[in-house]
């Protein structure tokens, strides 16, 4: 009796300590912590790790809020062009978009295909003095006859410097070089068989 009690009495700490961790990991109200920060853009350029940055976790947030979670679609770039408007560069277009009524609404969307090239452009006004835009140079559908050469269309988009203009055209060009790079790449073997 004297060495039984003593085993039995511990024997039951040790269960009653299991059943109390496992009733607690079943809670039903427990809920994940909140989220502390956005997450990570995973593939900088050179498919580097980036160090974090929450401008760019909000842009790729944005991005997976247009094209529907598409993963596929890499993040490449995001800019506030001016307090209304937004630009998003991923890896196959390039989407100027606004908040209205509350959701996202996109004003301008240009695949690589069409995109020629972007760049800043300053426009001079008497009154306001100097204003500056994001041209986006894009090819547009072909007119009739097959022979008719494409037509070119420049949409701009206003930017709140020149700062923004150069340095949104320049990721775009970027974007638009590495896809057209990844485009005339041949397939690796693994990925032909």
């Amino acid at each position: 009796g004297t060495l039984t009690k003593p085993a039995i009495g511990v024997l039951d700490l040790a269960t009653g300590a299991a059943s109390a961790v496992r009733d607690s990991s079943k809670s039903a109200h427990r809920a994940a912590p909140a989220r502390v920060r956005c997450p990570r853009v995973i593939q900088g350029p050179g498919g580097t790790l980036p160090r974090y940055s929450q401008k760019e976790a909000v842009g790729q947030g944005w991005l997976y809020k247009i094209n529907g979670r598409n993963y596929l679609e890499l993040f490449v770039g995001f800019e506030q062009l001016t307090s209304d408007l937004m630009i998003v560069i991923s890896s196959e277009r390039v989407v100027v978009f606004g908040m209205i009524e509350g959701r996202e609404k996109a004003v301008l969307t240009v695949g690589y295909t069409d995109l020629e090239l972007a760049r800043a452009v300053c426009q001079q006004d008497r009154e306001m003095g100097g204003s500056f835009h994001l041209e986006i140079v894009m090819r547009s559908e072909r007119r009739e006859g097959l022979a008719a050469p494409p037509g070119i269309q420049r949409p701009q988009v206003r930017c709140d410097s020149q700062l923004v203009a150069e340095s949104v055209s320049h990721t775009i060009n970027y974007a638009k070089s590495q896809w057209e790079e990844s485009r005339l790449t041949l397939p690796s073997e693994e990925e032909v068989e």
